[in-house]
């Protein structure tokens, strides 16, 4: 399998899985957004699913196995459940 076919099938992962999780958002275009123009290029686009791809295969075999997947997925979880928390105690702070 080549690289561009591995990278098409991520791209196909990733945007469903983005959808599934709500990651469709205003601030996850931004994220794509890499240039700052207001517009995310499938270049852009792509280049950010590589690196989510990039991050789920853990071994770096060029593909992301269910184990892996899982992992990631608790991965990102917990950075979502830590930085919400943050934010939390931030704003409980400023009201002290």
């Amino acid at each position: 399998m080549n690289f561009k076919r591995v990278l098409s099938a991520a791209a196909l992962f990733f945007l469903s899985f983005s959808v599934m999780a709500g990651h469709h958002s205003e601030k996850g275009f931004f994220i794509r957004d890499l240039n700052n123009d207001g517009m995310v290029s499938k270049d852009e686009y792509m280049q950010a699913t590589e690196k989510k791809f990039l991050q789920m295969d853990a071994n770096s075999d060029g593909f992301v196995d269910k184990q892996e997947h899982k992992a990631a997925k608790k991965q990102w979880k917990k950075h979502k459940h830590d930085k919400a928390h943050k934010h939390d105690k931030a704003n409980k702070d400023d009201k002290e």
